[in-house]
């Protein structure tokens, strides 16, 4: 059974062509279509379209998925989000390497952190959940802070989907060393998370193809 309609297909072939090709372009184009859709099953069409002219793990693709599971459809379940390097490569074909997360950058010196602060822990203060395509949150909005650097870290005690957290920093590269632990203090919560990536705070939307556009960032106090 056809799982779109021609319709559909018209849509993401718009999408396209106004993006002239930028990915950015394109996936905010998709979130702005998405949030406009008040029926599951019509996302849920969108989503298979969009696998259809840009490819079957597109992260605009899981705009649309998503947008479906939100809106409660019955039976209705999100494609399994692009979350490895392997499945997020063709979403980074049109990107410049110096833009992408620096875990991707295979030439690149990315384990240049300033640990010079040896302290139990370090103290953030939470900002909310950034929504990586637009580079605002309910609380703030990134691109009023100065140009710096967000870092992503991994919940090491969590398993489950959402265990990423950002910290930003007005600094030009990492605090820390990829792959380094450190304790943080928040709310007067002490946890524990591993290093994993970091880029540029201009570029930050490029990180959505290997973490997801919804995460909560942080600010060192």
């Amino acid at each position: 059974m056809k799982k779109y309609g021609s319709k559909d297909i018209d849509r993401m072939q718009s999408l396209q062509e106004k993006s002239y090709g930028d990915y950015m372009s394109e996936l905010n184009f998709a979130f702005n279509m998405s949030s406009a859709i008040t029926e599951p099953g019509k996302a849920m069409a969108r989503g298979y379209a969009a696998q259809e002219i840009f490819g079957e793990h597109a992260a605009i693709a899981q705009v649309f998925f998503e947008r479906a599971f939100n809106l409660g459809g019955k039976d209705v379940k999100p494609e399994a989000s692009v979350n490895t390097f392997e499945d997020a490569d063709s979403e980074f074909e049109n990107i410049p390497i110096n833009e992408q997360p620096a875990s991707r950058r295979k030439d690149a010196k990315v384990l240049n952190g300033n640990v010079s602060r040896r302290t139990p822990w370090a103290n953030l203060v939470s900002l909310g959940k950034l929504n990586i395509i637009k580079g605002t949150g309910p609380q703030f909005k990134l691109y009023d802070y100065p140009s710096g650097t967000v870092e992503v870290w991994e919940d090491i005690s969590l398993t489950i989907k959402g265990r990423y957290r950002l910290i930003y920093t007005s600094h030009y590269e990492s605090v820390y060393f990829i792959d380094e632990l450190r304790k943080f203090k928040y709310a007067d919560k002490l946890v524990e998370w591993k290093l994993v990536d970091y880029i540029e705070s201009e570029f930050v939307a490029n990180l959505a193809p290997v973490y997801g556009k919804s995460i909560m960032i942080f600010n060192y106090d």
